[in-house]
């Protein structure tokens, strides 16, 4: 009678599995469906549709899969509460360790998981700029960078940093009129979904400022000749008696002020940003096609730390922030 009543009920357990699974899956969608997104209605992508906001999951998992083989497969660094047991002993000896970086062929194997996580999420303007760039600077296809860049414009019709980036790549293209136009719709985006206070979006918008005209002095008046004084006959000085002459006290010598010496601009290495990847303490930039980590160093400048879409560098005690695409010369 046991055994028939066990095997009665033993249907049961790959139902009740199966069940505790969706319903993980499905609050781990609900989860991310909660993330804070920046808001674009009269828009929905293909991903959208299908998936609803289940996709927002899946590109924030499509873009860790892109920096996981960015960084040749090794994860960043997590905080444990346990140390030194048998287990991580054993598991640190097969997964690789170390800071690396995929250069050349191995480096286009993250595209396909950027521009699939720019299609799960259009909206995220961060992935689809970091496609771009990679797209450009290591494929080497400005036009599919372009296009990237104009799919993203569809979703996002007001984001200046959209239009910011088509400008530079007509840049490169040596097509001044149109950087020169999508520059104008940046200016005219500014600051879109960031605040105005925004340390980025200040540094995206700084430019020149033409100072106003000083106003045209005001001419002297010019006063009328007066009339000639009538002569007066001087009359006679009265005699004074005089006094022994008193030798005035000489004054201390004042030493002349010693005027400081001007002390010498840091002459900074010519180094260009290309590009950043990530951000803060895990985050690295691309100076001079060579891809630093923080606190590394080139020609002397030491990457401090690294922002959104600009990093802050130090070079004979001197601190610069630095833009994607700007030099320090």
């Amino acid at each position: 009678m046991l055994g028939v009543r066990y095997q009665s009920t033993g249907w049961l357990i790959p139902w009740a599995v199966t069940l505790m699974v969706g319903a993980a899956f499905a609050l781990s969608c609900q989860i991310q469906a909660r993330t804070p997104v920046r808001n674009h209605e009269g828009y929905r992508s293909a991903g959208a549709a299908l998936l609803g906001e289940s996709r927002l999951g899946l590109s924030g998992y499509f873009y860790e899969m892109a920096d996981l083989y960015f960084h040749r497969g090794i994860e960043h660094e997590h905080e444990e509460a346990i140390h030194d047991t048998w287990f991580q002993a054993r598991l640190a000896e097969l997964k690789p360790h170390g800071h690396q970086h995929a250069t050349g062929q191995a480096s286009h194997e993250i595209l396909a998981w950027l521009r699939l996580a720019t299609a799960m999420n259009p909206h995220n303007v961060d992935f689809v700029l970091l496609a771009a760039f990679w797209m450009h600077h290591e494929a080497g296809q400005i036009e599919l960078a372009q296009q990237i860049l104009k799919d993203a414009q569809v979703a996002n019709p007001f984001e200046y940093e959209i239009q910011l980036e088509r400008g530079r790549l007509y840049l490169y293209q040596n097509n001044v009129e149109q950087a020169r136009r999508r520059f104008d719709a940046a200016l005219a985006f500014w600051p879109s979904q960031l605040a105005a206070t925004d340390e980025d979006a200040r540094l995206d918008r700084a430019r020149p400022q033409p100072t106003e005209p000083t106003a045209a002095p005001t001419p002297p008046r010019i006063a009328k000749p007066a009339a000639p004084a009538k002569p007066i006959a001087p009359k006679p000085a009265p005699v004074t008696p005089t006094e022994p002459a008193v030798k005035p006290t000489p004054k201390p010598a004042v030493p002349e002020p010693v005027e400081p010496k001007p002390v010498a601009p840091v002459e900074w290495p010519a180094l260009t940003l290309q590009g950043v990847i990530g951000k803060g303490l895990n985050g690295s930039a691309i100076i001079n096609d060579q891809v630093l980590a923080v606190n590394e160093t080139i020609e002397g400048v030491r990457v401090v730390a690294v922002e959104k879409q600009s990093v802050k560098l130090e070079y004979e005690a001197e601190e610069r922030s630095l833009r994607v695409g700007m030099s320090t010369r």
